[in-house]
């Protein structure tokens, strides 16, 4: 039974064109690299140690950023690990009954969209980089900026919602 399924997994195999085969091999390696990545963002997470009560420390400051970082990272790793393995099953033709029903631009977009999401978390965790320089820049000039935080949330719920907005237009024309 076993050497059957290995037989026709083979066989599988050797029937896909050579350029089919660098594509899976490419997006085994993709799947793997960021399995790593989600893995060292999740060590990163685990070591960094938990703010005391003082909650003004410059050493806080940076334990916190860190650990948003890493917490940023981790998720939009996992969701690119997420996105490759959708995207192998759509190409393998591995779906759902109710994928197959769709026509080839629904799915077209949903592959689109599987792949710009993980984008999207990457912006996002790299955002918590922008607002440390720029915190760090408006600390040292001594220029207050309560708003900080406010403002890179805001600004991040905004290209969710655009993005959000252009997909739901491209999918209703």
């Amino acid at each position: 039974m076993a050497s059957e399924q290995l037989t026709v997994g083979t066989e599988e195999l050797q029937d896909q064109s050579p350029e089919r085969q660098t594509l899976r091999c490419l997006q085994d390696a993709i799947l793997v690299l960021f399995m790593l990545a989600s893995l060292l963002a999740l060590r990163v997470l685990l070591r960094a140690t938990r703010q005391s009560s003082c909650q003004v420390s410059p050493a806080n400051t940076g334990i916190r950023m860190r650990r948003m970082l890493a917490w940023g990272l981790l998720l939009a790793s996992l969701s690119r690990c997420l996105s490759v393995a959708a995207e192998m099953t759509i190409q393998d033709g591995r779906f759902d009954a109710w994928f197959q029903e769709l026509s080839t631009e629904q799915r077209s977009w949903i592959a689109d969209l599987v792949q710009l999401l993980p984008c999207m978390a990457f912006l996002s965790s790299f955002s918590v980089v922008v607002r440390f320089w720029a915190q760090l820049y408006y600390t040292a000039t001594i220029v207050p900026l309560p708003l900080l935080d406010c403002l890179v949330v805001c600004i991040n719920v905004a290209g969710y919602i655009m993005v959000g907005a252009i997909a739901a237009s491209t999918f209703f024309l």
